[in-house]
């Protein structure tokens, strides 16, 4: 069976180069809830913001393989990255990893 991960964090970057510009980081809570941490704001986002976010670094968490038979962990976060049907700031129906 292939390693299968699961997005738990972005660091993103606004700006047109590196050097200029503001960083801030979208993260996942164990409770499946992301935030956006933005200097000494943190407020509520939605999966979608964290995986359209201009993303600079990464993190995942390695996922443990499915159940014979299931569907793949990784099938509804392409769902949510491909414009699913529904609120674009709803996180119903995806399932884009827990950093614990």
């Amino acid at each position: 069976l292939p390693l299968t991960y699961r997005l738990c964090a972005v660091v993103a970057h606004e700006g047109r180069e590196l050097h200029v510009g503001h960083f801030h980081c979208l993260a996942r809570a164990s409770s499946g809830v992301w935030h956006r941490f933005d200097d000494d704001k943190v407020r509520q986002a939605s999966a979608r913001q964290a995986v359209g976010a201009e993303a600079y670094l990464l993190f995942y968490v390695r996922t443990p393989p499915p159940a014979r038979g299931a569907a793949p962990a990784f099938a509804a976060e392409a769902a949510a990255a491909g414009g699913a049907a529904g609120d674009a700031d709803s996180d119903a129906g995806t399932d884009v990893g827990v950093c614990d």
